[in-house]
């Protein structure tokens, strides 16, 4: 399998990567970024094997790092608190993006007020017309926040997002009798289609965590505390 290398860093060789054989380590251990006040610092990266990223994938890591946090180096189930944080990053971009369409989300009148929210309780009707702008800059971030929880859990996305996306267009093969929902709208996958195999994957990424020695902790420098978002500093809503 071949990664793209999609920021174009410059390699330890000269010039500039433009693939990475995924089968093979790649002397590349540091990525350096742009000048600025943090960008001076190296950032680990991981070029090679079951343990492939996207250039998407390092950029969400190094703004994770800067953050704060310190990602694990190979994957593990995030504790209470991380899976919280990661779950209202990912419904407060989906439900900005889902309004910058023009469509509203309203609850089913039979859910009961105690019941945890299901998606068939949920009920979407266009009111207005969509803002591109908008819309756009809620995929975007959509993207990073769904990235950001992957960082969190020491998953890289090179591989299970090439065994989704392949997974995908297979469902497409005219031959196994796919077809598209008249309800929703949505393409059905094949009777008996198989899922991705995403454990294989994390498991193979787990053993190459395994036989590497642990990086060291990040720390970023800093001038003061890290400034914390109180309450009160939220903006109102009208």
């Amino acid at each position: 399998m071949v990664v793209p290398n999609h920021d174009g860093l410059p390699d330890q060789r000269g010039g500039n990567l433009q693939t990475y054989d995924a089968t093979q380590p790649v002397p590349v251990p540091f990525a350096t970024l742009p000048a600025g006040p943090f960008h001076r610092m190296p950032i680990p990266r991981t070029v090679f094997g079951d343990r492939a990223t996207t250039g998407h994938y390092e950029d969400v890591k190094r703004f994770c790092i800067l953050a704060g946090n310190q990602p694990p180096e190979g994957p593990k189930v995030p504790d209470s608190s991380q899976a919280e944080l990661c779950a209202k990053l990912i419904l407060e971009e989906a439900m900005e993006t889902i309004a910058a369409l023009g469509v509203e989300v309203r609850l089913m009148a039979e859910h009961s007020r105690h019941d945890p929210v299901v998606y068939k309780d949920l009920f979407l009707r266009a009111v207005k017309p969509a803002d591109l702008v908008e819309v756009v800059d809620g995929c975007c971030d959509t993207r990073v926040v769904s990235t950001f929880t992957l960082v969190m859990c020491g998953v890289t996305d090179g591989k299970p997002q090439a065994l989704v996306d392949a997974n995908n267009l297979g469902k497409f093969d005219p031959a196994l009798g796919g077809k598209r929902c008249e309800l929703t709208g949505k393409w059905l996958k094949p009777p008996g289609y198989p899922k991705p195999d995403l454990a294989a994957a994390i498991q193979s990424q787990k053993a190459a965590a395994n036989r590497r020695p642990p990086l060291e902790p990040m720390h970023v420098p800093q001038e003061g505390p890290m400034p914390v978002c109180r309450a009160e500093d939220q903006p109102k809503k009208d």
